[in-house]
């Protein structure tokens, strides 16, 4: 199985109803097709983003470790950039049992400490370093399904 952990870091129109069920669906899109069942929300601001989804369990932390107990056994690969010793995407190879990859804020980088666990990067254009979380979110997915093809 596959689980998804997302920083929540968020202004404020981004807590309106509608802003959310938009946001919602941009994650939830570049999730689902390719099998993932959980979604952990970190939240960092403290606003409680309220999520629901039929196919997909969601729930809310308040920090990564107690999003992280929530799923013994599963494999942790953080996303991030800036993280020292990480594996660039295009040469890394996802682990077969169950996965939980663990993206960093929106507006911040380099904040987690991943201990022993796998960091993968993606390259990016003149060294920047910061994308909206679906977009590498859609990219790590699609690169662990088309490797496993």
């Amino acid at each position: 199985m596959i689980a998804i952990v997302i920083h929540w870091e968020r202004a404020a129109w981004a807590l309106r109803k509608d802003a959310l069920r938009k946001i919602q669906k941009w994650h939830t899109f570049a999730m689902k097709p390719f099998g993932v069942t959980r979604l952990l929300i970190v939240d960092l601001d403290g606003n409680n983003p309220l999520w629901s989804d039929a196919e997909m369990q969601v729930t809310n932390h308040d920090t990564l470790e107690d999003a992280l107990k929530q799923l013994p056994g599963y494999t942790p690969v953080y996303v991030e950039a800036g993280l020292e010793n990480s594996i660039n995407l295009e040469s890394y190879i996802h682990p077969i049992a169950d996965t939980v990859y663990i993206f960093g804020s929106d507006y911040s980088t380099g904040k987690m400490d991943p201990g022993d666990a796998d960091v993968i990067e993606i390259e990016q254009p003149t060294g920047l370093h910061i994308m909206w979380v679906p977009i590498p979110i859609g990219i790590v997915l699609h690169d662990r399904y088309v490797k496993s093809l």
